[in-house]
């Protein structure tokens, strides 16, 4: 995450000595709903320098993931929840016999439509205010900072979040049935 504005010199020297390169990097799970982050999901842990090279879904797993659910999402998460997921192939293990008997519903996204998931404009928000605050290039940093941007995040920025996606929702459904009317025409 580099800043938005550096300072050069006339020789254009200066500036940040921004790393090159993946390196080792964060793995971030969170569950949020229309009171903000749910307090106690959260889930921030360093990627292996051993698989530096190599996609993060080696270590963001089915196995992970299950163990999360079970032991902060579950737990943390009002009874009669709606825990709203992407089709990521760790998802594929949450199912109605793992899930908690405490009537909790899942709701799988379709593909290619994060604009109907509120979380990743809340991802957006997360990144940009580590980016903006960023100076050392340190994980450590990085890490301290996403804390401060996860715990600080306001409820009523969740709530426009969820807003604009359920707008978003409304509009393809009105031009789905637009389109099944033009069709039968």
């Amino acid at each position: 995450m580099t800043p938005s504005r550096v300072w050069l010199d006339d020789e254009g020297e200066g500036g940040f000595a921004v790393p090159q390169g993946k390196g080792e990097r964060l793995i971030i799970c969170h569950v949020g709903g229309r009171s903000g982050f749910v307090v106690g999901a959260k889930l921030i842990f360093r990627g292996s320098k051993a698989l530096k090279d190599s996609d993060y879904h080696t270590e963001m797993n089915a196995s992970v993931f299950m163990d999360w659910m079970k032991r902060r999402v579950f737990p943390a998460v009002p009874r009669r929840s709606v825990i709203v997921i992407d089709r990521a192939t760790y998802h594929t293990t949450l199912t109605d016999a793992t899930k908690p008997a405490r009537s909790t519903f899942k709701k799988i996204l379709p593909v290619g439509h994060p604009e109907l998931n509120p979380i990743e404009m809340a991802w957006g928000y997360v990144k940009a205010y580590v980016a903006k605050r960023n100076n050392t290039f340190s994980l450590a940093e990085v890490e301290r900072l996403a804390h401060e941007a996860l715990d600080t995040f306001d409820a009523s920025q969740w709530a426009r979040y969820e807003d604009h996606c359920i707008k978003v929702e409304q509009m393809f459904i009105t031009h789905a049935d637009e389109a099944a009317l033009d069709m039968g025409d």
